[in-house]
């Protein structure tokens, strides 16, 4: 009895156990549908349309929002930032389960990675989209330039790769010409076009392939053979600037500068306006040269192009200001951003602002770990110097012992010098204004040698006659 007993007990308290997490977990069923009916419209006091005007206005902020961080990513890539754009989108696509939303942001991926010189995550972002033909299509160009990485051991793959795309093209615009990926792939294949192919085109009395050929005359630097059948040419063609603007590129690429410029001075385009400032540098007229190069700037304010020959024409010109600004529209990898801040930190030396400049130089020391490069070095020595910051005395001995040649002799400076900074640069405004070069230069270059009359003391006669007296024997 007593066993019996003991098993009933213990059914009894295993039932009520049993029953307590039941009802605990209905209870947590009924607090989670309670909370989710807090969160989801309250369809049940809604009529049909009512409602379903919620939910669409539910997919709308949805579809917001996935546009907005595409904005995002689309900035990012505009302004050179490739690698933030690819966070971005990486992140998007993470928490996308639509089939068409994935698809444009493959798209946007795809540019990202080759922006970011990613043939690999290219190529493959691209094959997800293969099976989509009209993403096919729109994405064709980005296909083609990045089976252009691809090694010669997989020319039957880029073959394949550019033949669909000019199939699908062709389809899509039956009277689109593909002279120019024709001349591409046969590059690409071969290394060379034959001669031949590029005589018959040029005398094929077609502007738009008379072009094309110009063009990859230019791109592909093969002006001097395309510049063979230039003269087939019709003189009517030439009323068309833009063919003036390809032949007198690929002259200038050849070295036939006057011809070059006699094409392109009644022209007003980038192109043209290039040549006429790279003219001008030939002649050393910066400042004339600049003046061109900001024709181009108005046309095309966030041309990479444009903004280097700015920035390195206001340089010698000495517009600093328009240096920097230009410098602030140049995006350069990762790698190179250091570099970059230490041409600005140049540029703000030239200007004369010496306190920003100090501060950015103070963040690129942390960023190199308190071990400047040789120039950065030089360069942070010379501002402690014009702002009487003794730190400079400690900053070139460390510099020296480096092998830094400039720092070595600043140091030197220091022995020679109770305070050179205010006993011979503050005296001599004429130095702050010198760069570094000059200074080394005038430390370098050998000083005049001055000759100077001797008198003569003791004549070489008298030298003999006393030698014979004590030698009679050296006069025979």
């Amino acid at each position: 009895m007593k066993l019996i007993s003991l098993k009933a007990i213990l059914i009894l308290i295993s039932l009520s156990l049993l029953s307590e997490v039941i009802r605990a977990q209905s209870n947590a069923h009924i607090i989670s549908r309670q909370a989710k009916r807090e969160l989801d419209p309250p369809y049940n006091i809604y009529h049909e349309i009512e409602a379903a005007y919620f939910n669409e206005g539910l997919q709308l902020d949805d579809r917001k929002d996935f546009l907005d961080q595409l904005r995002v990513a689309k900035s990012l890539l505009i302004d050179g930032h490739s690698n933030d754009a690819i966070l971005v989108l990486e992140k998007l696509s993470a928490k996308t389960n639509s089939y068409k939303k994935q698809l444009l942001i493959n798209r946007f991926l795809v540019l990202a990675y080759f922006s970011d010189a990613r043939a690999k995550e290219t190529r493959e972002t691209l094959a997800s989209l293969q099976d989509n033909a009209s993403w096919f299509y729109q994405n064709c160009t980005t296909r083609m330039v990045s089976a252009l990485s691809m090694p010669k051991e997989m020319n039957e793959k880029i073959e394949e790769i550019f033949r669909n795309c000019i199939t699908r093209i062709h389809n899509k615009n039956p009277y689109q010409d593909n002279t120019w990926l024709d001349l591409v792939l046969e590059k690409r294949l071969k290394g060379h076009v034959k001669s031949t192919k590029i005589r018959d085109l040029m005398a094929s009395n077609n502007l738009d392939i008379i072009k094309t050929v110009l063009r990859y005359g230019i791109f592909f630097k093969e002006h001097k053979r395309v510049l063979k059948y230039y003269g087939t040419i019709p003189v009517d063609f030439y009323a068309d600037p833009m063919l003036r603007t390809l032949v007198a590129v690929n002259l200038y690429n050849d070295g036939k500068y006057d011809q070059a410029l006699k094409l392109a001075q009644s022209i007003d385009n980038t192109n043209t306006n290039k040549i006429k400032g790279h003219m001008e540098i030939h002649k050393d007229d910066i400042k004339t040269a600049y003046s061109h190069y900001i024709s181009n700037l108005i046309q095309k304010p966030e041309s990479i192009v444009n903004n280097k020959l700015i920035l390195a024409t206001a340089w010698l010109s000495g517009n600093f200001k328009n240096a920097r600004i230009a410098l602030s529209k140049i995006p350069l990898s990762e790698s190179l951003s250091r570099e970059k801040e230490l041409l600005r930190i140049n540029i703000l030396i030239k200007e004369g602002k010496f306190k920003e400049a100090v501060y950015l130089m103070n963040n690129l020391d942390i960023r190199y770990n308190k071990r400047l490069p040789y120039e950065a070095a030089i360069l942070s020595t010379y501002l402690k110097l014009l702002n009487n910051d003794q730190k400079w005395i400690q900053l070139s001995d460390k510099s020296c012992l480096n092998k830094n040649i400039i720092s070595c002799w600043l140091h030197m400076q220091s022995k020679l010098w109770n305070n050179f900074t205010t006993d011979v640069i503050r005296k001599d405004q004429k130095m702050e204004s010198k760069i570094i070069q000059d200074r080394l230069e005038s430390m370098i270059s050998a000083p005049e040698q001055k000759k100077y009359d001797e008198p003569v003391l003791i004549y070489q006669k008298d030298i003999y006659e006393l030698d014979l007296a004590q030698y009679p024997n050296l006069g025979h």
